[in-house]
């Protein structure tokens, strides 16, 4: 089949192959290099993002339960509120 045929793949789209030798640049993939590891402080940061991220979840439970059901308030997400508001100083 020709380059027209159905096995063919989309047509290329942008700038073509002469294009980019004309003096684009291109960039390395760098297929065979090994990635760094992660540095502790990488690690940190991502302990402390999932600790905010859990206490966000727990508070936004808790206003959502509140708004459900106001006449009684959540037994773990009040006593979070009340201690956040205690650092905070409410």
């Amino acid at each position: 089949m020709g380059a027209g045929g159905p096995l063919a793949g989309p047509a290329v789209l942008g700038a073509q192959a002469s294009a980019l030798s004309e003096g684009a640049a291109v960039i390395s993939t760098g297929v065979g290099m090994a990635e760094p590891p992660y540095t502790a402080w990488q690690i940190a940061g991502l302990a402390v993002c999932s600790v905010l991220l859990s206490l966000c979840g727990i508070m936004m439970y808790d206003l959502v339960r509140s708004m459900w059901s106001w006449e009684q308030p959540s037994t773990i997400g009040s006593g979070l509120m009340n201690t956040i508001g205690r650092w905070v100083g409410l």
